[in-house]
């Protein structure tokens, strides 16, 4: 009888402002079923972003942000992923914060990122972008047995940060389980389950900040189970008046962090991307922002403390260098995969 290979079912689009992908392994008595998975958790995703984003009036987050003060009764969905941004906030000891929406809203960051300027605007006065008081998520409450949510007055949730995550990690497990193994990636971040059709696992490309023009990978990565969310300030900045401002505000000062972006000499190094493994894709997002708070010198970071146990970090620096938790071939062990650097 003849044999025939197990096939990868794929899908490709964009959604949460982002290139999504699915990719499943299945043997050939599964190819149908694994296209179906796929157009449902399409589908669920395409759902959730239209919930979650703040860049439409109707959404059901920007009711919510209307209604800080009161109980708001939300959707599963929104309670959810408002949930796990409050877990992460908590995780990160508020390095990733989800209300800091003022903060990019004064950054220049209140439209969608293609609406954008990429030039230096004349006649904006950008000196200095207003700093606040945050850790608002702390007192963001939740009522489960109704699903009801409150904001304190004056504060708006904005979850891009952990939303992708947060949807690649839930659509995995929501649709692709039943397979051979299969990848969720939402831009930055992704989800990994079992092998590829060889058995191998699955194999990412970690993207070089600095190469600009034509995309080269500085290092791949190899694994078949877990997160992966990488970020940095290359890819998502803009100008506000002559200012170049990115989206990764750091908490503490209500300010863009101090990351290398194109506008920058290399030199002194600052960190230009970091790319983080952890449990789950959601996980993995949210200690990427304390990944690229750490001081570029950091070798230690994350060391030994107890909140980032579970993960594994490599940061991209903007003279080239590189620093890694010394976990990350250990973590990769365990997750059945492998790291080279190009």
């Amino acid at each position: 009888m003849e044999q025939h290979p197990p096939q990868v079912v794929s899908a490709q689009w964009r959604t949460m402002a982002c290139t999504a992908r699915i990719h499943v392994a299945a043997s050939p008595a599964q190819t149908a079923a694994a296209a179906a998975a796929i157009a449902s958790a399409r589908q669920w995703i395409d759902a959730v972003a239209l919930t979650l984003t703040r860049f439409d009036p109707a959404s059901e987050l920007n009711h919510l942000n209307q209604a800080a003060g009161t109980w708001w009764a939300a959707s599963p969905t929104l309670f959810a992923a408002v949930a796990a941004a409050l877990d992460a906030a908590a995780a990160s000891d508020g390095l990733f914060d989800p209300t800091i929406l003022p903060a990019l809203e004064a950054a220049g960051y209140d439209r969608d990122f293609d609406e954008l300027p990429r030039a230096s605007v004349i006649g904006i006065d950008a000196t200095a972008v207003p700093t606040a008081r945050f850790g608002g998520w702390r007192a963001v409450a939740l009522r489960p047995a109704d699903m009801a949510i409150r904001l304190p007055i004056g504060t708006r949730l904005d979850l891009g940060g952990i939303a992708k995550g947060w949807a690649a990690d839930l659509a995995l497990q929501r649709y692709l389980t039943d397979f051979t193994g299969a990848i969720v990636s939402l831009g930055g971040d992704l989800r990994v389950q079992g092998t590829q059709i060889t058995g191998e696992p699955w194999v990412v490309g970690i993207e070089d900040p600095r190469s600009l023009t034509e995309p080269r990978h500085v290092a791949i990565i190899a694994l078949n189970h877990g997160g992966l969310a990488t970020s940095g300030s290359t890819k998502r900045w803009w100008y506000q008046g002559s200012s170049p401002r990115h989206h990764l505000i750091d908490p503490r000062t209500g300010q863009p962090a101090d990351l290398w972006m194109p506008t920058m000499e290399v030199d002194p190094p600052r960190v230009a991307l970091a790319s983080v493994l952890a449990p789950t894709a959601a996980r993995a997002e949210a200690a990427t922002k304390a990944a690229l708070l750490a001081a570029p010198d950091d070798l230690t970071w994350p060391g030994s403390n107890p909140v980032w146990a579970d993960i594994a970090v490599l940061r991209i620096l903007s003279d080239g260098s590189h620093r890694i938790s010394t976990n990350v071939d250990a973590w990769l062990q365990a997750a059945g995969g492998q790291l080279w650097w190009v």
